[in-house]
């Protein structure tokens, strides 16, 4: 005999053995409940349905904080969800009503159940939140001829972030509604039944599947997902009627919503703002409860390097998988994606590990003349797959960083790789600045973001949105030296070899973005398989990219390499010019300057070792570092054209190896003529 489609799928659905007579009879409703109640969780410490009379699983993390009337659930974003066994949900027939207290701290990563009971598309229903705040209500509707379609009804206001929220979702046979704070919201007129899921889990807070993210820029990488809701969640209940509008609004009048909910404000940690002492020192940041419970580490997984008496800083952070972040004396951080390759199997890169399997850090020099990180990642696609992979060896493309800072707020960043193992297309470098959630680029960025230079001191300033086209032409001519334009006191700034290529990138937003920049927020922090999601609302932390620089590459040896100065200054670029000329074109001198440490390396086979150097106006010598090797353990003594320098005027450390111990001079001056400088024993 030929089975109706409803029957099809009540056989297809069945997750175990109870029919949905027995269901019906398994589900006790307590009869001292309000009329039309037949499920209601307070969330008072426990998941109990009291009116239901059951104790459902609560997985994942979580917590009890206070809400609307006693205790709300914390939901954390990720792992959270409560699931009740097949057969034991309430029954509900030709009418039906969901309603709840939410306050969201992030939007979900795409739709999200906040109460199903449905499988796939076929049967059930789905009372969800969208990534940006909507509310929706999906069921299967039965026609006259039994013919299933799912239907979906969607809100046309938004839930806001951080405050409380009453939804509620209202079907009977002659439509679906959608209310929120009393108001209707959406509204669908439909005909027919709903199709019951019989025999699947209820679930609350999160999907029955898993799914990708919304808005992605490439739909190969943008891999599905797990993710929960990321608030709290209070006084959840379902009904068996269609509550009225006034039934709806006088929950409202009779609540008191307008209280602050627990959900701190998020901000990237960038640990101590000020410091007495350079150096670099390992640490354990926190960025908010949820996130940090999700990481099986130790108490020392980060880094963060400070300057002398300064509040600026670098750290090198899980959160944007170890890639370095300059953040300024006002908590404005400008990172740097590093390097990128990309195939029909989409980018390979640092940001595609979140929970950094293949990236990690660690000090190999901290004393007072400067400090030495290491940073080691392998650039792998949102799929775990290594760029350039040899199925023989098993081993694929391996980046190594070494970043040295020296006290006065300068670093450069020498970024090496197996000479062959960095395919094209490929990337080096593109400015990152950060936008903590809640934030726009116009809070971090001044609309004159980026000014470009030259050697000679030309500049040119751009600004956005201004014209798109303008952006194609660089200007000045044969610029390496960026500046961008914070809104800090202090301000990032990068210079490259001579001969680099920087593109200035458009403004325009994509698909009505809410800034005059591009956001995206698959990165950092989220941990969600994606190269490329825009941010449509700032409830996330952000990125955007003004410029991108293809710098100098050096592939002559078995080690390929690529370097460039970067740092902190006061905005203008007379301030940058001068240490410019000195690492791109520095002065003509008897030992070598090595630009990859900014430095200049000398042999200690006789002491004194000496340098002659020679200084000018348009080659100046700032602050200069020299690297005395094979020193040993000899305290030193710095001599600058026969005159001995002050204690206060250089700085000393030693870098230990196989070898023996070198010296590391750093001095505290500047000259504009030839100098000769003198090391020798005290």
């Amino acid at each position: 005999m030929k089975r109706t489609r409803r029957e099809f799928i009540r056989e297809s659905t069945v997750g175990g053995t109870l029919s949905g007579v027995t269901r019906r009879r398994k589900y006790r409703q307590n009869q001292s409940s309000p009329v039309g109640v037949v499920a209601h969780w307070n969330f008072d410490d426990n998941v109990r349905d009291s009116v239901g009379e059951q104790e459902d699983e609560l997985l994942g993390n979580h917590e009890y904080l206070e809400g609307l009337k006693g205790k709300a659930l914390k939901l954390d974003g990720f792992t959270t969800r409560i699931t009740r066994k097949a057969g034991f949900a309430p029954s509900l027939d030709k009418a039906f009503s969901i309603e709840g207290w939410i306050a969201l701290a992030a939007y979900p990563w795409n739709w999200c159940s906040l109460v199903s009971h449905k499988h796939k598309e076929q049967a059930g229903y789905d009372f969800a939140i969208g990534p940006q705040g909507e509310i929706s209500l999906s069921m299967s509707m039965d026609d006259v001829f039994y013919r299933s379609e799912w239907r979906t009804c969607k809100s046309e206001s938004r839930i806001s972030l951080r405050t409380w929220t009453h939804v509620v979702a209202v079907y009977d046979p002659t439509g679906l509604r959608l209310y929120l704070n009393g108001d209707e919201s959406g509204r669908m007129d439909v005909r027919g039944r709903l199709v019951f899921a019989e025999d699947v889990e209820l679930r609350i807070g999160m999907n029955d599947e898993k799914k990708e993210a919304s808005h992605p820029h490439r739909s190969y990488s943008n891999l599905p997902t797990w993710f929960s809701l990321d608030g709290l969640l209070d006084e959840l209940k379902i009904h068996d009627v269609a509550l009225t509008e006034d039934q709806i609004r006088k929950v409202v009048a009779s609540s008191d919503y307008s209280r602050q909910p627990s959900l701190p404000e998020r901000r990237l940690p960038g640990g101590a703002s000020r410091s007495q002492r350079f150096g670099a020192y390992y640490c354990e940041l926190s960025y908010h409860k949820e996130w940090d419970d999700l990481w099986p580490t130790g108490s020392h997984p980060d880094i963060v390097v400070h300057f002398d008496d300064s509040s600026i800083r670098v750290v090198f952070w899980r959160g944007t998988s170890y890639s370095p972040a300059w953040v300024t004396e006002n908590d404005l951080w400008m990172t740097d994606q590093s390097v990128e390759g990309w195939s029909e199997r989409g980018t390979f890169e640092h940001m595609n590990d979140p929970r950094c399997l293949y990236s990690h850090v660690r000090i190999l020099e901290s004393h007072e003349a400067r400090v030495v990180i290491h940073w080691r990642y392998a650039p792998v696609n949102t799929r775990g797959e290594f760029w350039s992979f040899d199925e023989i060896s098993g081993w694929g493309c391996w980046v190594d960083e070494y970043h040295t800072f020296y006290p006065n707020g300068i670093g450069v960043r020498n970024v090496t790789w197996q000479t062959g193992s960095l395919q094209k297309p490929r990337q080096f470098q593109e400015t990152l600045p950060l936008c903590h959630p809640g934030q726009r680029a116009e809070d971090v960025l001044e609309l004159d973001a980026v000014t470009l230079a030259n050697l000679k001191g030309d500049s040119y300033t751009y600004r956005w949105p201004g014209d798109a086209e303008s952006r194609r032409t660089v200007r000045p001519d044969e610029p390496n030296i960026e500046i961008v334009h914070m809104k800090s006191r202090t301000q990032p700034f990068y210079v490259f070899e001579p001969g680099t290529q920087i593109q200035v990138l458009g403004g325009t937003p994509r698909r009505g973005i809410y800034s005059v920049f591009p956001h995206v927020n698959h990165w950092p922090v989220a941990m969600i398989p994606s190269d490329g999601r825009t941010s449509m609302v700032p409830d996330r932390v952000s990125s955007l990219s003004p410029c991108i620089s293809r710098p100098i590459t050096h592939e002559e040896s078995e080690r390929g390499s690529a370097s460039w100065l970067w740092g902190m200054c006061d905005g203008t670029v007379a301030d940058v010019l001068r240490v410019a000329r000195y690492w791109s074109v520095s002065p003509k001198a008897t030992v070598t300057f090595d630009r990859q440490q900014h430095a200049y390396v000398l042999s200690a086979q006789t002491a004194p070792v000496e340098a002659n150097i020679d200084a000018s106006s348009e080659s100046p010598l700032e602050y200069p570092a020299f690297v005395v090797e094979q020193w040993g353990g000899a305290s030193p003594q710095v001599r600058v054209n026969g005159e001995i320098l002050k204690r206060e005027e250089y700085r000393t450390g030693f870098r230990q190896n196989l070898k023996g111990n070198d010296l590391i001079v750093w001095v505290n001056r500047t000259f504009e003529k030839p100098v000769r400088v003198e090391v020798g024993v005290k």
